[in-house]
């Protein structure tokens, strides 16, 4: 019974032992996993930024030629009624 009771201690460390190396091995992998991901979130993130960059500066110049248009129109419907003043 002893000799039953040293066998069976015996294997539960040997499991220990295995099992606690698979949890070391499995938390190195997921450290980096967790890494990898980190460095992916970084890239997409400068990614996004820097399209986000570009859509501001297209949204610039398309409020600024909208702009320049209202006010080249303007300036168009001015001189239209001054050359009517003179063609009268």
């Amino acid at each position: 019974m002893i000799k039953d009771l040293r066998e069976s201690y015996s294997a539960l460390e040997e499991a220990k032992t295995v099992l606690e190396i698979k949890v070391k091995a499995r938390t190195r992998e997921l450290r980096e996993l967790v890494e990898g991901l980190e460095e992916e979130v970084k890239r997409r993130t400068a990614e996004v930024q820097e399209r986000m960059k570009e859509l501001e500066r297209f949204h610039k110049l398309a409020v600024d030629r909208e702009l320049k248009m209202i006010e080249l129109k303007e300036e168009i419907k001015k001189l239209k009624e001054e050359l009517a003043k003179y063609k009268k």
